[in-house]
C-alpha cells in the first residue's frame, strides 16, 4: 500500500496526465500502459510507436515538468526511443 498525501497524489495525476498528452501527441497506434504496486513502490509503464524525433523535436515544458514532480516524489525515470519506439519507466 503506498500512502499518498493530496500534494503527492496530485504530482502523480499531473505526471500521468502529461505522459497520456504527450502519447496523443506523438504517439502512433496502441499504446501499451502498466501500473503495479510492489513493496511499497509504485511503477508505471509505457510504450508506444511514435512519430517523436530527437533530431527534429526538444524536451518541452512537460517533459521538464514530469522530470520535476519526480525528483519531488523521489522517483526515477528511464526513457529511450528505439526504431521509432518510445519506452517509459517511472519508479516511485
Amino acid at each position: 500500500q503506498l500512502n499518498f498525501d493530496k500534494e503527492r497524489l496530485s504530482n502523480l495525476i499531473h505526471i500521468i496526465s502529461e505522459l497520456v498528452n504527450n502519447d496523443l501527441k506523438y504517439g502512433l497506434g496502441i499504446s501499451s500502459w502498466e501500473l503495479q504496486l510492489d513493496n511499497n513502490e509504485l511503477s508505471l509503464t509505457m510504450n508506444s510507436e511514435s512519430k517523436w524525433e530527437v533530431e527534429n523535436h526538444h524536451f518541452g515544458n512537460g517533459s521538464r515538468t514530469i522530470r520535476k514532480r519526480i525528483e519531488i516524489l523521489k522517483g526515477n525515470i528511464t526513457e529511450k526511443l528505439e526504431n521509432k519506439k518510445y519506452f517509459c519507466e517511472i519508479k516511485i
